[in-house]
């Protein structure tokens, strides 16, 4: 039987698809991955032409479609139909098109086909689920409660001396004091190097977890850098997590190495999206995180196109912060950047560049 694998969306390898590689391979079959060209539904609407181009003399039997975004949706769905047109038999899933779709507890627990992407790490989750209910995250639906998933042997290869843990609130879970262990001590044995991608819940650190950390070779996505990385998307949660910060630095974990996700433009309409609000809420944080020496990465809610000085404020902190910093200062450094390139923003007018559609709400900048 010849399998077609296709990763609508996403960066990382797609670890459904290396499980159903793996279980399709035990049972002799040939596989194939196709990722299309990266495409963005909200952004560039339907295609006007959908291709599916597997490889050259590989006609599939079966194909797992695999869509993580919910505006690829349509995209995922346009290409099933094609396949099934042609006789395929088709399975589609994921976050993108449906979050109660599982792989079987036989597939789900093998370990992933890193060959698949020839990747020299690997990925899994220790934990699944999360303690929180923020209501811009789909992990309570999907996921549900905190529990186990699986042991680190199960999808750890035993050649790779990085892993990139998956699991979306580790330190929430009752054993993650051991999980933490098995960590540190694959670290100083082995050299493991650790990638805790989607962050950890500064609210739950404490001195124990963080001398545990302080242990860890926790890197970048691209394990070149040392990186440890959490969150701070909800202002009000101000003191949670200036403690949580001064308790990592007091048991050894240096604050140059700490990166803070932020969440940008959740629940906010555009027109109310002000230079005060602005201030208020996602300047304080920069500068809240800054003073204490830690890194902020702005994360905006939805990749919204309608709040363009948030925009702007991602595109200075992740590319042009340095420029004219020490002599102006944090904020007029910004201020700045926004008269050489959005001087529409502090003139109370929307960039054209941004507009994507006519009849959106002027948004007014105090300068």
């Amino acid at each position: 039987m010849r399998v077609l694998l296709i990763q609508v969306d996403g960066k990382w390898p797609n670890l459904a698809l290396m499980k159903l590689s793996t279980w399709h391979k035990m049972r002799g079959d040939s596989v194939a991955l196709l990722r299309p060209r990266r495409y963005d539904w909200r952004h560039f609407g339907k295609p006007k032409i959908l291709e599916i181009k597997p490889p050259k003399g590989f006609t599939p039997d079966i194909a797992y479609i695999s869509c993580i975004f919910t505006w690829n949706a349509p995209l995922a769905h346009g290409m099933a139909e094609m396949l099934r047109a042609e006789g395929v038999k088709v399975f589609i899933g994921g976050s993108g098109v449906d979050l109660k779709t599982t792989l079987p507890d036989e597939v789900e627990h093998l370990r992933p086909d890193y060959d698949l992407y020839g990747v020299d790490y690997s990925m899994g989750f220790l934990t699944r689920g999360c303690i929180r209910h923020c209501p811009w995250c789909i992990v309570p639906k999907k996921e549900g409660y905190i529990k186990r998933w699986s042991e680190l042997r199960e999808f750890m290869h035993p050649r790779h001396r990085k892993l990139m843990l998956l699991d979306n609130n580790l330190l929430a879970h009752p054993e993650a004091v051991e999980m933490l262990r098995e960590l540190a001590y694959l670290s100083r044995v082995k050299g493991l190097k650790v990638c805790f991608t989607q962050g950890l819940d500064i609210r739950l650190v404490t001195p124990e977890i963080a001398r545990l950390l302080k242990r860890i070779d926790y890197r970048d996505p691209e394990f070149k850098k040392k990186a440890l990385y959490f969150a701070w998307d909800n202002p009000s949660e101000e003191e949670q997590v200036v403690r949580g910060i001064k308790t990592l630095v007091e048991n050894g974990v240096p604050k140059s190495y700490l990166r803070f996700y932020a969440l940008i433009g959740y629940g906010v309409k555009a027109e109310d999206y002000t230079w005060d609000y602005f201030l208020r809420n996602d300047w304080h944080r920069y500068e809240v995180l800054g003073k204490l020496g830690v890194k902020m990465i702005p994360m905006i809610y939805n990749d919204r196109r309608d709040l363009p000085l948030a925009r702007a404020f991602r595109r200075w902190v992740f590319h042009a912060r340095k420029a004219r910093l020490k002599r102006l200062g944090e904020l007029e450094s910004f201020i700045t950047f926004l008269r050489h390139e959005y001087p529409n923003i502090l003139r109370g007018e929307l960039p054209q560049e941004v507009l994507r559609e006519k009849g959106q709400t002027t948004l007014h900048v105090s300068g």
